[in-house]
């Protein structure tokens, strides 16, 4: 916990209020902050894998970018919720699938402009994200929040035996 006012959150951090859990990056004002070095870069070839929840930002991008997010959760579907976006209408877009084999098809839906999206729900327990711009025009960007359920709790589940085992 910061507790002088010479730190403020990274700026790839935004004003996102992640889940709880989730890793604060913390930064001394004026200096140069890598990203986080969790998952890969999302504009790399192999682009960034989030497991159970993370941050899908882009914020000042420049043209012709190709970046992806793929997000994976351990017991249910992805819900992504954007906080921020804008991206130039109709050729810098955001496009948001069930898995990383349709990436770019944009099942569930595709994105472009400043209207802020409303929450998107994967049918199962992956998503991918895909943002491509063109060659020239760039906007600010955009932060979202992949959010995973939480895992059923052991000690409120009900066990069921098959058969005649005892425990």
């Amino acid at each position: 916990i910061c507790s002088s006012n010479n730190y403020s959150p990274a700026p790839w951090m935004s004003e996102v209020q992640p889940n709880p859990g989730t890793i604060w990056y913390w930064v001394r004002e004026g200096s140069s902050p890598a990203p986080p070095p969790m998952g890969g870069d999302p504009c790399s070839e192999d682009g960034q894998t989030l497991t159970n929840s993370g941050v899908v930002s882009l914020g000042d991008y420049a043209n012709s970018m190709s970046c992806s997010w793929n997000v994976e959760c351990h017991g249910g579907p992805v819900t992504l919720s954007f906080q921020e976006f804008a991206t130039e209408s109709n050729f810098d877009f955001v496009y948001v699938d069930n898995d990383a084999s349709s990436l770019g098809q944009g099942q569930l839906g595709t994105f472009h402009g400043t209207s802020v999206p409303g929450p998107i729900t994967s049918t199962g327990s992956t998503m991918s994200i895909r943002f491509t711009s063109d060659g020239s025009v760039t906007m600010d960007g955009f932060t979202g929040v992949a959010a995973c359920p939480p895992p059923p709790d052991p000690c409120e589940s009900t066990v069921t035996l098959l058969g005649s085992s005892a425990i």
